[in-house]
């Protein structure tokens, strides 16, 4: 035992000491940062302009896609509406065609398909 401990002492011991500083830099856009515009303009030049010349071409490709995005979704919903005020109105129809010709029971069918239609327009409201 003594002679591991005679050999642990006899390391030298130093007071230097090595410090590793390590830093991080995240970017997100759809354009570099200053200084990367710069370097790629130094090896070569007038990618500044195409860089920039992208970016506006991609801002301007997704206004358009959420716009269609807007119409689209707009024209779906008024023809969910449409069909349902006709199946709806299809319905009522039924109810006071078997009611005016004397057939009251034959009535809950159609009522059955209206009323849960006219209730979930109701009460499901997006806004």
């Amino acid at each position: 035992m003594s002679n591991k401990h005679n050999r642990v002492a006899s390391r030298p011991q130093t007071d230097n000491m090595l410090a590793i500083k390590q830093s991080l830099t995240r970017h997100s856009g759809p354009l570099p940062v200053a200084a990367d515009f710069e370097h790629y303009e130094r090896v070569l030049p007038g990618t500044a302009e195409r860089i920039v010349s992208m970016a506006e071409k991609q801002v301007e490709h997704r206004h358009q896609f959420e716009n269609k995005m807007l119409v689209d979704s707009v024209k779906l919903e008024h023809k969910g509406q449409n069909l349902a005020f006709l199946v709806t109105f299809l319905a009522l129809l039924a109810i006071v065609a078997c009611v005016v010709l004397g057939h009251p029971y034959a009535s809950i069918a159609p009522t059955l398909v209206a009323v849960p239609g006219l209730v979930s327009a109701f009460v499901n409201k997006k806004k």
